[in-house]
């Protein structure tokens, strides 16, 4: 057998952008639904044509373009007043179903009679559904099918939003299957760990597009009412779904990542090391970029769900991106210490968590950082919609100048952190500006582009330090293990604090003029900037024990070749 030829340096290059990419659809998917926040809380609209009307068995089924929906509600129709003190219209076109039996003296009460209602005409049905009943459910009915009626939103509340993105983490953290993907990328290798994983990111998108689709009832049939009341009844099919898809998700792309970075490790070494981090992490960057400027049109122009979805084929490309690596990777080979490779080493699951002090404090500053930066950027499209009264799309635009700053920063300063090192610095320093950034968003009206452009500053300086530093801590034999155990540390902060930042926003919303809800982050954004005094904290702790460090250089050593 050949010997497969020794690649040049341009090789390397090539492979980093291969294998970034489906980083970049892990990164789109995971903010895919942050730019459409407002219109996931929207209530729900499902047009078509009448066909039942029940009201003794709380009943309203339609014709949909996605099928045939039954909508179970509790009706109020009343019978049509007469008085000659309230002479009502010959017909109406509105009628209103409560929750709750209304008062007779409710002026919002309906005149239309159950008789009109079983005429067949159109209808557009709207709802706000944050668990198993619906909030308020509104019948507009017409002649014609009404034209330009959007499909509407998924009407969740801010927390059950905010599970969305907790979602992404659960099962790492209580199944603790990050930790395991870690051992696994060590034990399988890199192409069956890759496969699996970007398999999984795939799954778990697609299942998110599947949970908002209207068509989930029909699909599902008898499933559906039983995925209804067999567990957890106050939610939704559709949000048991979607949680189901961000599960998933989370489980493969976190272990993705896992992969990534070993691959990097593997193929780049001494002072190219954190420049091909930072190359890496602005292909990946890219993909929030897109996210936070694509999604928003994209269900202008298709609906929510067709914006999720797009976001599910999106990552299809990433998962077929793998296998395109995996081409390249037989026609070259990662560069080799002198000597030859390593001898393999046999696997010990005592000593696999066995790590210094400066590792578990770089891994305590990781999940305080990030889950300074990622809640928020979950939640600042909205932020930018009710505090500072942007428009969806425009708010979209806006906060991708969090991506912007780490776009162009991240590839300054990892070539900085080549030649330079200062790794624990620049980590002080990001953890630092987060602080005055979150303050300013929440406590005062200065433009909201510059907090946030400086959000993105520091997230460019202290993962273009952090994830360069973790090869200089851990031999290469357990970087996948490492890199499993610090991102699992991670997923308790992303799991946890997405959904306390929603309850926190729940707790201060109130409902519009218009009916849509209000809501007040300035008491969200304190949590974020406490999340900023802590990273900053562990990162002082991080430098304090990097100093004592006996088992190898200082990350803030320059790296040689």
């Amino acid at each position: 057998m050949s010997e497969t030829p020794k690649q040049n340096p341009g090789f390397r290059w090539l492979v980093l952008v291969v294998m970034s990419l489906i980083c970049f659809a892990q990164y789109f998917i995971y903010d895919s639904i942050t730019p459409l926040g407002t219109m996931i809380k929207e209530p729900v609209n499902a047009v078509g044509r009448i066909l039942a009307f029940d009201p003794a068995a709380q009943t309203l089924t339609l014709q949909t373009e996605a099928g045939q929906r039954t909508f179970t509600v509790n009706f109020s129709v009343p019978t049509p007043k007469t008085s000659p003190e309230q002479p009502q219209p010959e017909s109406r076109t509105i009628v209103k179903l409560w929750t709750e039996q209304p008062s007779n003296d409710d002026p919002a009460a309906p005149s239309l009679s159950p008789a009109e209602i079983q005429s067949g005409r159109w209808a557009v049905v709207a709802f706000r559904d944050e668990g198993a009943q619906p909030k308020a459910v509104t019948v507009a009915l017409s002649d014609t099918k009404p034209a330009g009626v959007p499909q509407g939103g998924l009407g969740l509340s801010g927390a059950n939003y905010g599970l969305l993105f907790s979602a992404y983490a659960a099962a790492n953290v209580f199944l603790v299957m990050l930790l395991l993907a870690g051992v696994l990328v060590d034990k399988l290798g890199l192409k069956i760990s890759g496969i699996l994983y970007g398999f999984l990111c795939f799954l778990g998108a697609f299942l998110t597009a599947l949970g908002a689709w209207q068509g989930l009832p029909d699909l599902l049939g008898p499933l559906y009412p039983w995925l209804q009341t067999a567990f957890l009844p106050d939610w939704s099919p559709e949000l048991k779904v979607m949680l189901l898809g961000r599960t998933i998700y989370g489980v493969g792309a976190e272990a993705i990542l896992v992969v990534n970075n070993k691959v990097l490790a593997r193929w780049f070494k001494g002072k190219e090391l954190a420049f091909a981090y930072g190359m890496n992490l602005t292909i990946m960057r890219l993909g929030t970029f897109l996210a936070l400027n694509v999604q928003a049109p994209a269900a202008e122009a298709w609906g929510l769900r067709g914006a999720l979805w797009f976001a599910a084929v999106v990552m299809l490309l990433g998962f077929f991106s793998f296998f395109v690596y995996l081409a390249l990777e037989r026609m070259g080979r990662p560069p080799q210490p002198a000597g030859g490779p390593a001898p393999e080493e046999a696997f010990r699951l005592r000593e696999a968590f066995s790590f210094t002090p400066s590792f578990w404090f770089i891994s305590l500053l990781c999940v305080t950082f990030y889950s300074a930066v990622f809640p928020f950027q979950a939640f600042a499209p909205d932020i930018l919609v009710q505090k500072f009264g942007y428009t969806e799309t425009a708010a979209g635009h806006y906060t991708s100048a969090l991506i912007f700053g780490t776009m162009i920063f991240t590839p300054i300063l990892g070539w900085f952190v080549d030649h330079k090192g200062k790794r624990a610095t620049l980590m002080i320093i990001g953890s630092l500006l987060l602080i005055p950034c979150h303050l300013l968003l929440g406590y005062t009206h200065f433009p909201p582009v510059v907090p946030i452009f400086f959000v993105g500053v520091a997230l460019s300086l202290v993962p273009a330090a952090l994830w360069a530093a973790i090869p200089m801590m851990v031999p290469e034999s357990r970087l996948g293990t490492a890199f499993g155990v610090i991102g699992y540390i991670q997923n308790v902060g992303l799991m946890l604090f997405p959904w306390i930042a929603g309850k926190i926003a729940d707790a201060h919303t109130v409902p519009g003029a218009d009916g849509k809800p209000v809501v007040d982050y300035t008491s969200t954004m304190l949590l974020f900037a406490a999340l900023g005094v802590l990273g900053f904290a562990f990162a002082l702790l991080l430098k304090w024990a990097d100093k004592r460090r006996t088992d190898g250089p200082s990350i803030e050593a320059v790296m040689l070749k």
